[in-house]
């Protein structure tokens, strides 16, 4: 799997076949773990990202946990273990085992 974020945010399969987030939710808080990848984002962090200026939807919470639910059931099937969304007590964290990410290559 490869995270393209040099440009317009992308996912790619093993095969090179683009994965379709289907939300802007979805992307925004995709973006977010990726810039973090590796470590701990608070659900606070997450929803101010997520939704930003925009009002906050009641139980700001609830709406992440449902995000990333959908995230998950996204990209987890098509990564075949090595993209992981690991909840922790107070946020999450972004693992990626065996895939690749665009900005960490550049980095190095």
């Amino acid at each position: 799997m490869r995270f393209l974020v040099l440009g317009s945010l992308e996912v790619l399969d093993d095969a090179g076949r683009a994965v379709d987030l289907t939300s802007r939710r979805q992307r925004q808080l995709l973006a977010a773990l990726l810039i973090r990848s590796g470590l701990l984002v608070s659900d606070a962090r997450l929803t101010e990202m997520v939704w930003g200026e925009d009002l906050l939807p009641e139980g700001g919470v609830r709406a992440l946990r449902t995000v990333v639910s959908r995230l998950r059931a996204t990209l987890e099937p098509v990564g075949a273990g090595s993209v992981q969304i690991n909840t922790k007590p107070t946020g999450y964290v972004l693992e990626l085992q065996g895939a690749t990410f665009d900005a960490a290559d550049f980095e190095e």
